[in-house]
């Protein structure tokens, strides 16, 4: 029973320290999601957060540990 818990604390430990925040880059603003709570904050100078929520900001988070690229050079093909 004790090693249950022992390895149960440990998981936990380990998420809270590696899995539970994801940072994000937006222009030159770097934001924390929290992955449990969803909560947005700003990463300001000095790795202080700021959590209020004055400024209106829109920042898409998505679950999903995929990545995708885009090779799309934004070019429109005019047809004669």
């Amino acid at each position: 029973m004790l090693v249950a818990v022992a390895l149960f604390a440990m998981l936990l430990a380990v998420f809270q320290f590696f899995l539970r925040y994801e940072y994000i880059h937006k222009g030159s603003v770097l934001w924390r999601v929290d992955r449990l709570t969803r909560q947005v904050c700003r990463v300001a100078t000095g790795a202080r957060l700021d959590c209020s929520n004055r400024q209106s900001t829109s920042l898409s988070v998505s679950p999903s540990l995929s990545t995708s690229t885009s090779t799309g050079l934004g070019v429109a093909h005019k047809r004669h």
